[in-house]
């Protein structure tokens, strides 16, 4: 038979897998992206973790090296903020991103100054489509 200890030893590790399970359940909830149409993505989704696509419609690249990109799908419009630190940091190519060609993009959506933005956070969060 089980002494006392060798049973709550064993509920212990049992709860702890199961901790375990929900957690590495979580995680892969937030770090899979929402996929999502440019048009749909709205102010109450701020903060999460999005993939959507657009052609680029708008790019300026700063003296400082930062690259701000508009996206667009039918009537939505949507920014990409790529700053200098991740662009090389990352070794990101951006001289494919110009007016006219598809991106794929995810990254976590922010506001800034009342305007909806994306941020990728790595290189494979960039992708040129055409």
């Amino acid at each position: 038979m089980f002494s006392l200890n060798k049973k709550f030893t064993i509920v212990i590790c049992g709860l702890c897998s199961l901790l375990g399970l929900f957690l590495i359940y979580y995680i892969s909830i937030l770090t899979t992206p929402d996929e999502l149409e440019i048009e749909s993505i709205k102010p109450d989704i701020v903060g999460h973790f999005i993939s959507t696509e657009g052609t680029i419609v708008s790019r300026t690249k700063t003296k400082a090296g930062h690259l701000f990109l508009t996206l667009q799908d039918g009537e939505g419009k949507l920014d990409v903020v790529m700053f200098s630190t991740f662009l090389n940091k990352e070794k990101v190519d951006s001289s494919k991103m110009i007016k006219g060609v598809r991106l794929a993009i995810k990254g976590i959506l922010e506001e800034y100054k009342g305007e909806l933005q994306i941020v990728p956070k790595k290189s494979s969060d960039v992708k040129v489509l055409r």
